[in-house]
């Protein structure tokens, strides 16, 4: 468009020289010609944090082969200022809504435009996590998700039984026993971080009969316990009385044969 602006005020310039008119209509051109109209910035809306973000600024009509124009940027309390209309720069923010300005110089005017992009901080890793070991059929459960870094987040839970969830913390509870993957995703418009955790979920009456089996093999084993410290005791008394007994009896076969001696002695 600049090129056909040119053409035509040198074909007008030509014109105006041959029949000897005001070049005034030729100065009015050049300098339509060399002013920009309008400014349309590109770049992407959602930027990570500490990663480099390009922004293009489109001048219409395009000045820069004249060497005309020059971009100043505004991100914030930042300002640079770049001739050739592109440029990268890095937020430090975790988490912002901000405004990106642009203004264009050109030599006989100026115009400026301004986006609005997202800032957020990128999610690096997930951990899934549940409450109980073995989940019962028709118990409340509790699931947790946790994640490294990130903001501005959404959750999402899909638990194999075409429920899903979008907190990061749910109870649920499984309405038949068997096997289930649970998929779990963090994300935000930056990142995405998936994780699975695989759930095996039992009958309420399996796991009735089983808690009765553990009682039952708790309670015959105190039992047991029980009457095998009854029957040391017991063991014990017998031998403390045995003893006794013994003694006695070798206390009297001496006293007898003592007395024995004794009258064969007077005797003689």
């Amino acid at each position: 468009s600049v090129c056909l602006s040119l053409c035509a005020s040198i074909s007008l310039f030509l014109c105006l020289c041959a029949t000897h008119a005001s070049p005034l209509p030729l100065v009015f051109l050049l300098v339509s010609a060399a002013r920009p109209g309008a400014v349309q910035i590109l770049c992407d809306k959602y930027v990570a944090t500490q990663n480099t973000a390009t922004f293009q600024a489109l001048a219409a009509p395009d000045l820069s082969m004249l060497g005309w124009v020059n971009f100043t940027w505004h991100f914030g309390p930042d300002i640079i200022t770049d001739p050739s209309g592109t440029i990268g720069f890095v937020f430090n923010e975790t988490s912002s809504n901000l405004t990106v300005r642009v203004l264009v110089h050109a030599q006989y005017g100026k115009v400026e435009n301004s986006t609005h992009i997202v800032v957020q901080e990128s999610i690096t890793s997930v951990t899934v996590t549940c409450s109980e070991r073995v989940p019962v059929v028709g118990e409340a459960v509790a699931f947790d998700l946790a994640e490294d870094g990130g903001s501005m987040i959404r959750y999402y839970w899909d638990f194999g039984d075409g429920a899903v969830q979008g907190t990061p913390h749910v109870i649920h509870q499984f309405d038949q026993p068997g096997i289930y993957v649970i998929n779990a995703s963090v994300c935000n418009d930056v990142s995405s971080v998936q994780a699975q955790l695989s759930v095996s979920v039992s009958d309420a009456s399996s796991s009735q009969t089983t808690m009765y089996i553990i009682i039952g093999v708790c309670v015959g084993g105190a039992v047991l316990l029980v009457l095998a410290a009854v029957g040391i005791y017991r063991l014990r008394q017998r031998r403390k009385h045995g003893e006794r007994a013994d003694f006695s009896f070798v206390r009297g076969r001496l006293l007898s044969e003592s007395s024995a001696i004794n009258t064969s002695y007077q005797s003689f």
